[in-house]
């Protein structure tokens, strides 16, 4: 992802809560096994979870909030957790895995 260019439509993807790309959270997972371990990869996955829940809970509060949460995302975050090094999968791939 480019902060400025545009080669990657991750951030458009987030604000209309379209589900972000499998390479972005086997990426995410490979990144924070390696530097934390488990114990980090867990927390970081666990963290989002607890953010996602007062996301929700804002939401509940106040009507006019939106989030950009996708509907899937709170399993996506969970890829590749039981094989953090395991290869990445070309998204030309994705479907016959």
């Amino acid at each position: 992802m480019h902060l400025r260019g545009g080669s990657s439509p991750l951030k458009k993807q987030a604000k209309l809560r379209k589900r972000l790309p499998r390479y972005f959270y086997e990426s995410r997972t490979r990144f924070f096994f390696q530097s934390y371990g488990w114990l980090g990869l867990i927390t970081a996955n666990m963290l989002w979870a607890f953010g996602m829940l007062v996301t929700k809970m804002r939401g509940v509060v106040s009507p006019t909030y939106e989030t950009n949460i996708a509907e899937q995302q709170w399993r996506d975050i969970w890829i590749n957790f039981s094989q953090p090094l395991r290869s990445y999968i070309h998204p030309d791939d994705y479907g016959k895995t």
